[in-house]
Formats: structure tokens, C-alpha cells, sequence
């Protein structure tokens, strides 16, 4: 992927490096099926970058980091999958995008048009992160929380605030944490402890 120049000179004029520009092309355009492109493999990789040492996952953990379910699909899961594998080589054969756009944009009461599907949400994370950080401007995230591997990879700064004792999202530490960042991450539910932060 080659930036056009006024991008490139904008994420320099942030404070990204040269080196670190390619980082932020290969994390914009590696998709879902890259082995590296998930949170856990860019984390272990900016941990050996840094002298550390690649862990090694037993096959039969339970990664919660991956949102597995140690029960499997259900039976009705099951049943969708058969359904629809006969016409797994094609993209889309009929209008399922569509269709669950119009559902999403009828039970959420806005236009369609302000909906984008992905497989996922760290490509949309990964892309508000590039968008939005730099190593002068944080990513703004909760400790334990996932999502500190992209920052990372690619030299965005990386600020984590500590949860409050119920396990929510303290949002005034966040701001207090650092009031200039790029982007404060909140997921909710929290993905390590699944506890919610109320409005």
C-alpha cells in the first residue's frame, strides 16, 4: 500500500517514523485472514520487539482474548453453518450485506448508509487507531483490557487506566490520564473482565 503524499506527510507531521508508516500500511491492509493481524499476535510481536520472548499457547487453553466459547457453537449455530456452506466459495450470493444492513438500520433507527460491516472489530479499531494516534497522541484504554497491540505495533502512544473497584470504566481517569489523546477506547462490556460500564 503507498500513502498519497499529503497522507504521508500528515502522519510524519504527527511524529510517526518512515518505518513506522509501513507498519501502519501492512495494518490497513492485511484483512481478517492475516495471521498477524489479530490483537494477540501483534501484541507478542511488539513484546519481541522489545527483547521479550514469544509465549507459547497450550492447544487445549482457553483463549478469552479470542472470545471462544469452551461449549462450541450451539445447535441452531450449527444448523446456520450447514445451511449456508454450500455456498461458502461465493461472496455474498444473494443480498445478506444488504439485508442486514436494512435490519441493523430499522432496529437502531438510522440511515443505512451510516452502517459498515466487518469481519470484526479489529479492523475497525485498527483503522480509528491509525486515524486518530500517534506517538504524541495516546490510545486510551482500560488495564486489563485488550486492544494495546496495534498502538504498539505501529509507535502510537498507549495510555491504560486501571478499571473502577466495580470493574467499569473510569472515563473521568481516562481524560485526566491524558486529556490530549487521539482516542479513548471503551468496551463495553469490558473484553477481559465482561463487566459493563453504565451510562
Amino acid at each position: 500500500m503507498a500513502f498519497e503524499p499529503e497522507l504521508a506527510e500528515s502522519l510524519l507531521h504527527r511524529g510517526f517514523s518512515r518505518r513506522q508508516l509501513g507498519r501502519i500500511a501492512s495494518l490497513l491492509t492485511a484483512g481478517a485472514t492475516f495471521p498477524f493481524y489479530n490483537e494477540f499476535a501483534m501484541a507478542q510481536e511488539a513484546q519481541q520487539r522489545r527483547g521479550g520472548a514469544r509465549r507459547a499457547v497450550d492447544p487445549d487453553a482457553v483463549r478469552i482474548n479470542q472470545n471462544e466459547n469452551p461449549m462450541g457453537p450451539c445447535k441452531e449455530g450449527l444448523e446456520a453453518i450447514m445451511k449456508v456452506a454450500p455456498h461458502g466459495w461465493r461472496y455474498s450470493p444473494g443480498n445478506e450485506q444488504g439485508e442486514l444492513v436494512n435490519a441493523i438500520a430499522e432496529t437502531e433507527d438510522i440511515k443505512p448508509e451510516c452502517i459498515s460491516v466487518f469481519a470484526g472489530s479489529s479492523d475497525p479499531l485498527n483503522r480509528v487507531m491509525c486515524a486518530f494516534t500517534s506517538p504524541t497522541q495516546s490510545w486510551t484504554m482500560a488495564n486489563p483490557g485488550y486492544g494495546g497491540g496495534a498502538p504498539a505495533f505501529i509507535g502510537s502512544k498507549l495510555t491504560r487506566v486501571p478499571l473502577r473497584a466495580d470493574y467499569a470504566h473510569d472515563g473521568e481517569a481516562m481524560i485526566k490520564a491524558d486529556p490530549t489523546a487521539g482516542a479513548y477506547y471503551v468496551c463495553n462490556p469490558n473484553n477481559q473482565t465482561g463487566s459493563v460500564t453504565p451510562r
